[in-house]
């Protein structure tokens, strides 16, 4: 168990490490507005892997747990409703972009929030 927790931690600073460079790159690419609505496209992407996908990995992983014999059919049951809620959730981001784009006070970018709502299936 603690060769695991190490694993993570490596992990998670790798990823860190690696945010922080592509912050600090795209930042001074792309400009002032560009990174600007990439750091709005960015958060979206971050709330929506959150709420929907984060919390199916934690329940997966407490119903496992407890039921370690029916673990292949928890995960099988699992995925067809993350697919299902991924598919809703994509669906629902492409056609709620425009308004979505309104509502943060600047519609050009309703075409970063289509392109980043078919990463969700």
């Amino acid at each position: 168990m603690l060769i695991g927790t190490l694993y993570l931690i490596f992990a998670q600073i790798i990823f860190l490490a690696c945010n922080l460079v592509l912050h600090v790159y795209m930042g001074r690419t792309l400009g002032p507005e560009l990174y600007g609505a990439f750091g709005v496209i960015n958060a979206l992407i971050l709330l929506n892997e959150i709420l929907l996908f984060r919390s199916v990995y934690d329940t997966l992983s407490q119903f496992v747990a407890g039921r370690k014999a029916a673990a292949r059919a928890i995960l099988n049951v699992t995925l067809k409703w993350q697919v299902l809620i991924g598919l809703a959730a994509c669906s629902a981001n492409f056609l709620l972009a425009p308004q979505l784009a309104r509502w943060l006070g600047d519609p050009s970018l309703s075409v970063y929030i289509r392109l980043s709502s078919l990463m969700l299936p």
